[in-house]
């Protein structure tokens, strides 16, 4: 999906008070609603803007059980934009002279829509022709006003694929699950327009992710519609994912943490949003910096995460994921040494927080221990020496491991180099 990787001037947010998060209750549309279909392009992108432009016009039902009014938002290309627009009558399209970002196009096509539902096509995407034909019935059938989202194809780069949310996404009040996983997403999501006059528009001020920005707001204030089935194919956009990449998708991550616990101040379940988000934006903030290479800032944030969110307070999703960013960070340490030195650093979060939480903090470094020797038990990285070290860090951490994972004893009965050699 297109991202853009320019800041434009920042835009007033008008939000629904925080302490009224509800659904508003709505009267069905007329036959055939209109549905704004807002679309950005920028660079030399024509050939891929007119295969999405295709893929709109070409949907089930049009003319029948709704209308369109596709709307391309042109962030200053180059190539003959204009001419794929005058190909499919119908099109509106809005020029900026200068690339402005993907919140400020998105923005733009919010103002000038007047559907009464907004959809989103980013132009390196798909629709399938039954998207709309499958969506807009449930949202006018629906009682109150709610947000409709359905699975995607998501198309990796090696031709592999896979279909998000699998095998299916919840419906309600989803702030849970959007917020700790890619559940709805730009391409699939159905959005009835005065919901925006609710929620607001797309922070332009956010490096990246103003879309998953959008739906937690969104998801704060409606409920959400999950229908079942793929309703589009997004292929990852052709920007490279560099360092600057990875720091301005963690930079942004804690903004939007910073928003969140504005938004649900004076909430009944203030305490339950706070808990998680406050713990989990860390494991987000994370994640781009080990994709992007960006090792050393991957350990201090995560650091500052546990030392912060402790793991005597984590739910099982931020354990579990906070484990795999630290067994990664671990196995691509310089060294057997190195590695035992983070390690140590990461146990040292808990000790002024209490006997409980060294004690579950134990039990964490001795999941991470086990699962580095496992890795390097087999395969590619296999070494037996680091797997027999790992093995015994295991147990020494948690001398009941063995009992749960007799592979353990196995590693260190191996008949190679002695463990303390590791490292050396």
């Amino acid at each position: 999906m297109t991202l853009f990787g320019f800041a434009s001037e920042g835009v007033h947010l008008e939000v629904a008070g925080a302490a009224d998060i509800r659904g508003t209750s709505r009267v069905p549309s007329q036959p055939r609603p209109l549905v704004s279909v807002i679309v950005p392009t920028y660079a030399a992108r024509a050939p891929l803007l007119k295969s999405a432009l295709a893929s709109i016009w070409a949907q089930e039902g049009l003319g029948e059980q709704f209308e369109v009014e596709p709307i391309v938002v042109d962030n200053a290309s180059s190539g003959p934009t204009d001419e794929v627009v005058r190909s499919f009558p119908g099109t509106r399209y809005v020029r900026f002279e200068t690339n402005r970002g993907a919140g400020a196009a998105r923005n733009a096509g919010l103002r000038e829509a007047t559907g009464t539902y907004v959809a989103f096509l980013d132009d390196d995407d798909l629709w399938m022709p039954h998207r709309l034909s499958v969506q807009v019935p449930v949202l006018e059938q629906a009682q109150e006003m709610e947000v409709g989202y359905s699975q995607f194809i998501n198309v990796h780069r090696n031709g592999t694929w896979r279909m998000i949310p699998d095998p299916e996404g919840p419906s309600g009040w989803i702030l849970d699950a959007l917020f700790k996983a890619l559940v709805a997403a730009i391409p699939t999501i159905l959005v009835p327009k005065e919901a925006f006059d609710s929620v607001g528009v797309f922070d332009e001020n956010l490096w990246r992710g103003q879309d998953e920005d959008m739906f937690v707001r969104l998801a704060l204030r409606f409920p959400f519609r999950y229908i079942p089935g793929p309703v589009a194919v997004a292929v990852p956009s052709w920007e490279e994912w560099t360092a600057k990449s990875a720091d301005d998708a963690a930079r942004a991550w804690l903004v939007k943490r910073d928003k969140i616990l504005g938004l649900v101040r004076g909430t009944p379940n203030e305490d339950e949003i706070r808990q998680y988000v406050a713990a989990g934006t860390w494991v987000h903030v994370v994640s781009p910096l080990v994709a992007g290479r960006r090792f050393d800032e991957a350990r201090r944030a995560l650091i500052e995460g546990l030392s912060e969110c402790p793991m005597f307070e984590a739910d099982a999703w931020y354990a579990s994921r906070m484990m795999g960013l630290t067994t990664e960070l671990a196995l691509v340490s310089e060294s057997h040494r190195a590695r035992r030195a983070f390690l140590a650093e990461v146990e040292g979060t808990a000790r002024r927080r209490g006997f409980r939480n060294r004690l579950r903090m134990r039990a964490f470094l001795a999941d991470v221990w086990t699962r580095i020797a496992l890795r390097h038990a087999s395969g590619r990285q296999r070494d037996d020496r680091v797997a027999r070290s790992a093995a015994a860090r295991a147990i020494v951490e948690n001398p009941l491991k063995p009992l749960s994972r007799p592979g353990l004893l196995r590693l260190l009965a191996r008949a190679v180099a002695p463990v303390d050699a590791v490292g050396r």
